[in-house]
């Protein structure tokens, strides 16, 4: 399908060890990788600057995500240790919050920050800092 990128699959591995083992030789034998050095405070808003095909009132709206929801909630890990578990806390407290008309955040607010993280995480390991 035209404009559509693949992604890239691994897998078929027979045993959870053997899918370590290629993990591991694909992370360089399981030295330090560049994940280790950044957080995600770091890497959200070196993304955001680095940023130069997003569009300015997309920019905006992911400014706005990192500066309010992310930083506050997740920008103190390391890319390296963030989870699936850090971010569904994350959406859990900030379903939980009020905006300032004193009303929950509808579900397409906290779509649109998952997807901003989405985002920027994807850039990452694309980049290889997530490795």
């Amino acid at each position: 399908m035209p404009g559509r990128r693949e992604r890239l699959r691994r897998g078929g591995y027979p045993t959870r060890r053997e899918a370590v083992a290629a993990r591991d030789a694909l992370l360089g034998d399981g030295d330090a990788t560049t994940a280790e050095g950044w957080t995600v405070e770091r890497w959200l808003q070196y993304w955001l600057t680095t940023g130069t095909t997003i569009r300015p009132i997309t920019l905006r709206s992911y400014q706005i995500h990192v500066d309010r929801r992310l930083i506050p909630h997740l920008g103190r890990l390391r890319l390296s240790v963030l989870t699936g578990r850090h971010i569904i806390d994350m959406i859990t407290v900030l379903a939980a919050a009020e905006n300032r008309y004193g009303r929950a955040p509808s579900p397409s607010t906290l779509h649109r920050i998952r997807a901003t993280l989405r985002s920027a995480l994807n850039a990452a390991i694309r980049e290889g800092s997530a490795a």
